[in-house]
């Protein structure tokens, strides 16, 4: 079976590595934020995977895209050609959702009408925008356009912009080496992912944020994925935390527009301060942060080891993911 999945841009090569953990992968083609293979795996066993953001079964690789108009009736005709026939004589209704990057002189809901139009009058299917029996996905890079099924799950989780995503937190705790009974702790929780995915796989999980709308959204997510997460509202520099109680910090640091800090300097040194008091010896840090290189000054000055350091796009930002240990 040939499928692909979306990821973040930075940790194709980290998910290449994970999958092949699980199943054996053949034919593996790696793009920016896109892995195409095949294998054998029941796709039930794959969508329980948390480290991509979309499970799609192969449809179709698009040819001759172009970020002009033409492309439009391009892509209706390719599309039009697919076997969509033999995946079920049941299917009666279809949603179609467009992504792209790069220029383009039409847009996503163009595309979506276009690949819709094409179908409903071949198969007599109706377009829905909601509990489609099959959701169609057109997307659109400059060095791969695929059209493909999606069978991801839709996310339980009630965000707020900058809010991270439910794959990358959990890349996040599996490059701290989260284990059950590990005492987990994000400091700057937000709407509460990290714990909470942390809590999924039994570790005892705490989180903490500033911003009591934001602590009341994570107690909430908590609530809806029946976890036992502590949540406390805290200033991260002064956690009230016991001294060496923590074992794993995972956290996306602030950033971009949620960033108001006149001295990023004296603050990211009072809070590995912080968490160099909280943490067990044998600590495991990963922090996400896009202020890379004042922390690693901050580490060095700490004589703490940077164990890794992958660089992703996340919220459309250059970002780097650090795992931190101490020597």
């Amino acid at each position: 079976m040939k499928v692909f999945v979306r990821c973040t841009t930075g940790l194709e090569k980290f998910v290449v590595t994970e999958l092949e953990k699980i199943t054996k992968l053949e034919n593996v083609q790696v793009f920016d934020g896109i892995v195409v293979f095949e294998c054998n795996e029941n796709m039930d066993i794959l969508l329980q995977i948390k480290i991509v953001d979309e499970f799609l079964i192969f449809v179709k690789k698009l040819a001759g895209i172009s970020r002009y108009r033409t492309t439009l009736k391009n892509i209706r005709q390719q599309v039009k050609k697919s076997n969509f026939r033999k995946l079920d004589k049941n299917i009666k209704t279809l949603s179609v959702k467009t992504s792209y990057s790069g220029r383009r002189d039409y847009t996503a809901g163009e595309v979506n009408e276009t690949v819709a139009e094409g179908i409903v009058k071949k198969y007599g299917w109706k377009l829905v925008e909601n509990n489609a029996d099959i959701k169609i996905n057109v997307i659109l890079k400059p060095d791969i356009s695929l059209v493909g099924l999606n069978l991801t799950r839709e996310s339980k989780y009630k965000t707020v912009p900058g809010s991270l995503k439910r794959s990358v937190a959990n890349v996040m705790i599996k490059l701290a080496n989260l284990k059950k009974k590990d005492v987990v702790l994000d400091p700057m929780c937000g709407s509460g992912i990290i714990p909470i995915e942390a809590s999924l796989i039994g570790a005892k999980a705490i989180g903490g944020d500033i911003d009591k709308k934001r602590v009341e959204l994570a107690k909430e997510n908590n609530k809806i994925m029946k976890t036992k997460v502590e949540f406390k509202l805290w200033d991260a520099l002064d956690s009230k935390l016991s001294d060496n109680s923590i074992d794993k910090i995972v956290c996306n640091l602030p950033f971009g527009k949620q960033v108001k800090i006149k001295d990023q300097t004296i603050f990211f040194d009072k809070f590995i301060n912080e968490m160099l008091r909280i943490s067990k010896k044998g600590f495991t840090w990963a922090f996400l942060t896009t202020s890379g290189d004042i922390i690693k000054k901050t580490i060095e000055k700490h004589n703490l080891k940077l164990k890794k350091v992958i660089k992703i796009i996340n919220s459309g930002l250059e970002s780097e993911i650090l795992v931190i240990n101490r020597q």
